[in-house]
């Protein structure tokens, strides 16, 4: 079961890559078919927003509780930054309020640093500072790869990104 929702995962966080470079460029063009980008992730923005937070913790949730990979202190971090989107979403949602960037910008900008510096270590980059008192090695231990670069992290990375472009497209148009 971990080896199949691992490549639903993985599929999924290729897809967020790929709209993630779709939704820069259009965010950066000044084309006919980007402003038509632009206004159909705005007028998704809540539902788009929902469904990847919600798939991030229930991503995070099945490795840790499911699959039985403890998390490591930067995976813990990253948690922290994405969990409460997921609440924030889910009430925008009900209350049909799309004013989130303010808060969802800075919380995927620091969740997606965090993230990247995990996938660096993970690479073999030194830690700048010590990841797990028990286990030193715990942050570069690789539970997930995929098509060869999609790891844990790069998943998280892949969130963070979408949401990031997302709250700030949705904040430019209002």
């Amino acid at each position: 079961m971990t080896e199949i929702i691992n490549y639903i995962v993985a599929s999924l966080s290729v897809i967020a890559q790929i709209a993630t470079l779709i939704l820069l460029a259009a965010y950066f063009s000044k084309a006919g078919w980007a402003k038509d980008i632009k206004i159909f992730a705005a007028q998704r923005y809540l539902v788009i927003g929902f469904l990847i937070t919600l798939g991030a913790v229930a991503g995070s949730l099945f490795y840790s509780e499911i699959a039985g990979f403890e998390p490591c202190k930067l995976c813990w971090l990253q948690r922290i930054f994405i969990y409460p989107q997921a609440v924030l979403f889910a009430v925008a949602l009900i209350k049909n309020k799309k004013d989130l960037a303010d808060y969802v910008v800075p919380l995927s900008a620091i969740g997606g640093l965090i993230a990247i510096y995990h996938y660096y270590i993970q690479l073999g980059g030194l830690p700048l500072i010590p990841c797990s008192a028990a286990n030193a090695n715990a942050c570069a231990q690789k539970f997930v790869m995929i098509f060869g670069y999609i790891t844990i992290p790069m998943m998280s990375i892949s969130a963070f990104a979408l949401l990031f472009i997302f709250s700030i497209i949705n904040k430019k148009l209002k």
